[in-house]
């Protein structure tokens, strides 16, 4: 029994250190060979979901209005009303967009609309 055992491990460490275990090599080699060659341009790295957020943010980085420097026709093409236009005016420079938010320039339903389409630069 113990040389039983002893032969099967044995042919277990053969077979994960390579020796005796051809058979597997060939079915993974025919394996490959059957299938079909690369499409041209396919084995570049797709980019993941961040990547495609990040070229989305870069490529509408220049639709974005910047809320320091914008004109008031700018701001109104986001839906803003001229009250609120000439409050925003009026408290330029902002540090962030957020400033809108807690200065009380807008409200929070207003604010998670225009999130996404304005920025806060501030120029030397």
């Amino acid at each position: 029994m113990q040389l039983r055992l002893k032969a099967v491990l044995a042919a277990i460490a053969l077979c994960l250190l390579g020796a005796g275990c051809q058979h597997h090599e060939r079915v993974f080699a025919v394996q490959l060979k059957n299938l079909p060659p690369p499409r041209a341009g396919s084995l570049r790295p797709q980019p993941g979901p961040k990547a495609r957020l990040r070229l989305t943010k870069t490529a509408t980085a220049s639709a974005l209005v910047d809320i320091n420097h914008a004109s008031p026709a700018a701001m109104a093409r986001l839906g803003l009303n001229r009250k609120e236009i000439a409050e925003i005016l009026r408290g330029r420079p902002y540090r962030t967009k957020r400033a809108l938010l807690s200065r009380g320039l807008l409200s929070p339903e207003q604010y998670a609309q225009l999130r996404t389409r304005i920025i806060a630069h501030r120029r030397p």
